[in-house]
């Protein structure tokens, strides 16, 4: 199984790498696998994004542009990433 890199996956469906894995992680987004690895402390996440899911979801996403998801799902993913990204600060 290949795997796509996170960052090639988000451009292609023409969003925000971390709005990607987010997505990914919370399972809005079934493009491919996530894998949390080292302790409570540590947090890391791993990505195996594959390809044939990653069109069909792009697929799903667009009969119009990448960016026109379902509004509230994107919303819900946009307020879990600014959450994120305050825990980190």
């Amino acid at each position: 199984m290949k795997n796509v890199p996170l960052g090639v996956a988000a451009a292609y469906l023409g969003i925000p790498a971390e709005l990607l894995a987010l997505g990914m992680r919370s399972r809005m987004l079934p493009v491919g696998l996530t894998v949390r690895s080292g302790g409570l402390a540590e947090r890391r996440w791993r990505y195996r994004v594959i390809p044939r899911r990653l069109v069909a979801c792009r697929r799903r996403m667009c009969g119009a542009p990448p960016m026109e998801m379902h509004t509230a799902q994107l919303e819900r993913l946009q307020q879990a990433l600014r959450l994120l990204l305050e825990e980190q600060e």
